[in-house]
């Protein structure tokens, strides 16, 4: 028996089946159909589906979950006034989005007494606080390939690049320089949240999750936890709470 968690972001769809309280198949789709989401289930039996969604595309994919399993959607849950196991002093709670939740509720419960800084680092860099439990808030700013497709977007002759670990820092051409600014910002953006919440809450547990977490992870020499699963973990978290409610 098996419990699917479909994560549906921005650029990917990562999909994972649990079973035991451990994740025991794992695929992200970054051009999802229909046939490969299928193939990733194959015959197993599913118990019942958490589903986050925080594009509302691939409607096909979310239709064909919810008429096969028994699935169960962040959003619905949110507006049922679910407890997701933490306390959120958020201003708008119905506005916080599916992912942010499921980190929230993965810090509650993997660690309950600690002061924790998650950083997700996929499409947007999300920061979110969450101090013994209690759901503080966070920021929101463009992830890395937003960075560099806005350059490349609302200029007329930067070129599109991606991220890489070569480049030269300080930028010695075009390339270089975009390369140096983009990732050298983001690395400086993160470490200063970093630094800024430190000095507040004493100690804090710092967690990065997200596509481009490892990168960072190389990056600095601060004690971090990287865990690219970690949202994956708060989804299956959530749903086991709500079926054991």
């Amino acid at each position: 028996m098996f419990y699917l968690i479909v994560d549906i972001g921005n650029t990917s769809i990562k999909l994972a089946l649990f079973n035991a309280k451990t994740m025991k198949h794992f695929k992200q789709l970054n051009k999802p159909t229909l046939k490969q989401v299928k193939a990733f289930i194959g015959s197993k039996n599913i118990e019942a589906c958490m589903l986050a969604n925080v594009s509302n595309t691939h409607k096909t994919i979310v239709s064909y979950l919810q008429s096969t399993f028994s699935t169960y959607n962040i959003s619905d849950l949110r507006k049922q006034k679910f407890d997701f196991g933490f306390i959120n002093t958020y201003k708008t709670p119905l506005t916080l989005g599916a992912d942010r939740i499921a980190n929230a509720t993965a810090a509650a419960m993997l660690y309950p007494t600690k002061n924790v800084l998650l950083i997700d680092m996929g499409t947007c860099l999300k920061v979110d606080l969450i101090i013994k439990q209690k759901y503080l808030g966070g920021s929101i700013s463009p992830g890395l390939t937003m960075r560099f497709k806005a350059l490349n977007h609302f200029t007329g002759q930067l070129p599109l690049i991606s991220v890489t670990t070569n480049y030269s820092y300080p930028g010695n051409n075009t390339l270089t320089s975009i390369q140096s600014g983009v990732q050298k910002g983001f690395f400086y953006e993160t470490e200063s949240h970093i630094n800024h919440f430190k000095k507040l809450y004493k100690p804090l547990h710092i967690i990065l999750t997200g596509g481009d977490s490892r990168l960072f992870a190389r990056h600095t020499k601060k004690h971090i936890f990287a865990d690219p699963f970690f949202t994956l973990k708060g989804l299956y978290f959530i749903l086991i709470n709500y079926l054991n409610k």
